[in-house]
Order: C-alpha cells, then sequence, then structure tokens
C-alpha cells in the first residue's frame, strides 16, 4: 500500500473520530439540558418520599431490629442510585465549567510587566557581564 493511500486512511479516520467527537458533545449537552429541566425541587422531593416508602415497606414495626432481605434490597439499591446520579451531576458540571473555561480567552498580559510577580524584598538575579 502507498504512503498516499495510507494517508487517505488515516485522514478519513481522522474526520469520522471528529464527527462522532461532535456527536457525543452535543448528546451529552441536550442530555445536561434535560436534565437541568427535569430535576426541579418538587419532583427530587416527591421522588425521594416514594423510594423512602418503598424502602420502608419491607420493615415491621414489632421487635425485629433488622428490616427484612427487600428492605435491605431496596435501600440498597435507592442508596447505589443516588450516589451515582450525584456522582454523574457533578462530573457534568466540572465538565460544563472547564468547557466554559476554555472557551474563554486566557487573560492579556500587561506590558511591560513581569511574568512572575516579585516581592519587593527580594531582587532579581542579573547576569554579569
Amino acid at each position: 500500500m502507498s504512503i498516499k493511500k495510507k494517508l487517505a486512511i488515516v485522514a478519513a479516520a481522522e474526520s469520522d473520530c471528529a464527527l462522532r467527537r461532535a456527536t457525543v458533545g452535543a448528546a451529552w449537552r441536550g442530555l445536561k439540558q434535560k436534565t437541568e429541566i427535569a430535576a426541579t425541587p418538587p419532583r427530587i422531593v416527591i421522588a425521594g418520599l416514594a423510594l423512602g416508602f418503598l424502602g420502608g415497606l419491607g420493615t415491621s414495626g414489632g421487635s425485629n431490629s433488622g428490616s427484612p432481605l427487600i428492605g435491605k434490597l431496596i435501600s440498597g439499591l435507592v442508596e447505589s442510585g443516588v450516589t451515582s446520579a450525584v456522582a454523574a451531576l457533578s462530573a457534568g458540571m466540572a465538565a460544563a465549567s472547564v468547557q466554559d473555561a476554555a472557551a474563554q480567552p486566557p487573560p492579556k498580559a500587561q506590558s511591560g510587566a513581569s511574568p512572575v510577580p516579585h516581592s519587593p524584598s527580594i531582587r532579581p538575579i542579573t547576569p554579569s557581564p
């Protein structure tokens, strides 16, 4: 295979990768917007009440100190679901802040200013001739 064919294959793969990256980015942005729209405080409270009710279904009011297996199972599922949801939301928020920071231009340096701030009591080292 000639080098031109290999370069054409690499260029096609790079363009496909860029297209897929843009598609995934758009899907994540859409998911973030839909999550922000759906996660209203009343819905969160209602979901918490419903899951708490389901977690307490298996418990009895008697002298039984531990909850039955179904209560433990539901409680474990709820706990892991909440933990993963919080982790996903915080990761999404961190990714959004990184994208926002990357979209902003870097601050311009002042003319005549040194790149490293100096303390007044410390003199910069000057080379001797």
